[in-house]
Order: structure tokens, then sequence, then C-alpha cells
């Protein structure tokens, strides 16, 4: 919020009670960072937060598209968390320009709508990114990468940090569970979890392969002398190899897969 204003202001209601504060930016080398001051607590019914502020802060430099664009596709995994630029609120339909849909025709059971959300400004962490399962509009369990058994991508790289996979089954309707935190395990929900992750894992291969690309050629400058050593086909195995190491172990390191070619080297004097 500080990207706007010196200051914002925070309306929660919890336990019967709204709270309103306001949030400003510190003066001096010795003061905190920012001085919270309650305005208010009086009794009040429902629960929620709002948050909202005036753009005095280079607002003429940012276009309300752009913001709307940037803010909706951090946040796009959760439908009933709702975000207004301009008191315009942003939906799937704002969007479109940050997405792309895919829809999955799967047999003896129906269409399954996926949609890719790109936030183009890579996140400190992976929260609120991931998977996100809706049925009827409502978001199921948690946003994640998790797959069956072994994660889809490791949560702490870039691509992990950048991208949101909504996909709407209403179909589901029936496995989920009654406090809404996940799938009931059955042949349905089975069929259409593993079409949907096999959709992602094929589109984030996609997505990265440049970078792909990129690490393995740094991989093998890096081993340039030893390989050079090789026959041609041997050479064009470790090629290989350094390209389905990072397939099938997404979070490898640089450092690991420096060191990889040299035990595909071995292993390919062996053969």
């Amino acid at each position: 919020m500080f990207c706007f204003s010196n200051q914002y202001n925070v309306e929660t209601v919890k336990d019967g009670w709204l709270t309103r504060v306001r949030v400003q930016l510190s003066t001096g080398p010795a003061a905190a960072p920012y001085v919270l001051e309650v305005s208010e607590a009086v009794p009040a019914e429902g629960h929620g937060t709002y948050i909202w502020t005036k753009a005095t802060r280079g607002a003429f430099e940012m276009d309300a598209g752009f913001v709307r664009d940037m803010i909706g596709a951090q946040f796009v995994a959760d439908p009933e968390f709702n975000i207004s630029v301009n008191h315009e609120p942003v939906t799937l339909t704002n969007l479109e320009r940050v997405s792309e849909t895919t829809v999955l025709e799967i047999k003896e059971i129906g269409k399954v709508k996926v949609s890719r959300f790109d936030s183009e400004m890579t996140g400190k962490t992976s929260k609120q990114h991931g998977l996100a399962w809706w049925v009827n509009y409502r978001l199921v369990g948690m946003p994640t990468w998790d797959g069956f058994g072994e994660p889809l991508i490791d949560a702490r790289t870039m691509w992990a940090k950048r991208y949101t996979y909504v996909i709407e089954a209403d179909m589901l309707k029936p496995d989920v569970k009654s406090d809404w935190t996940g799938f009931y395990a059955s042949d349905l929900s089975n069929r259409v979890r593993k079409a949907v992750y096999d959709h992602v894992k094929k589109d984030l291969r996609d997505l990265s392969f440049d970078d792909r690309r990129e690490r393995k050629r740094a991989a093998l400058a890096s081993n340039r002398g030893a390989i050079k050593e090789l026959p041609s086909i041997a050479q064009e195995q470790v090629a290989k190899f350094a390209e389905e190491l990072q397939l099938e172990c997404p979070g490898i390191s640089d450092r690991d897969l420096r060191a990889a070619p040299p035990g595909a080297r071995a292993s390919s004097s062996v053969a």
C-alpha cells in the first residue's frame, strides 16, 4: 500500500467489533518503519477486513489498468477475496490480458476450464500461487503446487512465485469435503486431478524451456574440458542428461546441475 501513499486505512470486523486503524510511514532515522493509530473501535456485525487508500505517490505514473492486472493476478486464486481499483472490482474478465485459458475434455466426465495467470513480477513467496481449485465459484482448500505424491514444481523457483492456475471443476462438488479443505479420493476426483496435473506439468515445462536451455548451456560450458574429450555420441548423451535432469528435478540448483555432467560422462564411459 505504501507504493500508492504514505498512509493507508484498515477497517476490520471481528467478534462483534469494528476497528479502524490508520497506518503511516514514520520519519526520522530512529523511528519505527511505520506507526499504527487506532481511530475507532465500535460494536458491529459481520466479519472481514477492508484496506484502502487514496493514491498520492506516483499517481500520475500508474495506469489503473496496469495496477488492476498486477494486483488481480497476485490474488486471483480466491474468488471470495474482493479487490477494487478506483472503485472498479477486479474480475476474471478484467484479467484476460494476463491469462491464458485451456478447456480440457476428460472422457466420460466432461470439460474442465484451466486458466493460467501470470503476475509478471515474481513475488517473494509462492503463497497465493499454484493450483487453485474452484467448485461453484468457491475455492477448495488453498492454492498449492502439490501433485500426486510429489510437487509439480519447486515452490522456491521463480515460476512457482509467478504463476497461478485456476481450475473450474464444478463436477467435483460431490467429492468436496464438508469444510471445503480439499477433495475426498474417488475415481472421479482422481481422474480429474490427474488430467489437470498432467496439463499443468506440460505447460510449466513449455514455459521454462528457454530457462532450462540457458542453464544447460552454462552447466556444459563449466565442464567443457572434460566433455570435449568424449565421443560425439557421449557428448549428446550428456546434454540430454542435463535436460532430463532439470525436467525430473525442477528445483535442482545451478551448482548441482554443473556437477551432473561429469557423472553422466562416467556412465557414458562405462557404456
